[in-house]
């Protein structure tokens, strides 16, 4: 079993589904040997764009809930949905459909909420992102994300683009995380 600071070899007790008790010589009516096995947490996924041939921006409930089963199924139990860079709408429908998700639940992964990757990117390192949607904080009304805080969990942003810094202020005062990502940094000679 893995623990947080270790790992032990130990029996596990379930019951409706959840675990009630670790130790040793557990009894109950049905017994699983696990033996060579690891039994551990749920994994959580914060970075993903889809499963089983959907895309989050598919932005169905039928294309949210298979990708979530897609992560369940592999040892996922809670995700957080990755965006593209977009038109403004896009990403707007994407927020609303995972508002509609985020309260399921079902025989799938729990949805933690949406990853904005970008659209605060770098032009020169914006991998797959259509650069035709990229934009500059300082010279971008981005009231829309912070209206929709509830729903956004994370968002990747260039550093060096002006307007960063407020924008990242704004952003953290909602609760939103911020990480660095498609930015213009180069490693040190």
């Amino acid at each position: 079993v893995i623990l947080k600071d270790e790992i032990i070899q130990a029996d596990v007790l379930v019951k409706a589904g959840r675990i009630a008790q670790i130790g040793n010589d557990l009894q109950d009516s049905e017994v699983l040997d696990l033996t060579g096995k690891y039994l551990a947490p749920g994994f959580v996924d914060i970075h993903n764009h889809g499963g089983y041939g959907y895309d989050y921006m598919d932005n169905t409930v039928e294309a949210f809930e298979n990708i979530l089963r897609f992560h369940s199924d592999n040892g996922i139990t809670s995700a957080v949905a990755s965006t593209v860079t977009a038109p403004q709408e896009t990403i707007e429908k994407t927020l609303s459909v995972a508002r509609e998700v985020l309260p399921k639940r079902g025989d799938h992964a729990k949805l933690l909420g949406v990853h904005l990757e970008g659209p605060y990117l770098s032009f020169q390192n914006k991998g797959a992102h259509a650069p035709a949607y990229l934009k500059v904080p300082a010279e971008d009304d981005y009231g829309y994300i912070l209206e929709n805080a509830d729903v956004i969990r994370q968002i990747t942003i260039s550093p060096e683009l002006d307007g960063c810094v407020e924008l990242t202020e704004k952003l953290v005062e909602k609760g939103i995380v911020v990480s660095m990502g498609h930015d213009n940094a180069i490693l040190p000679e």
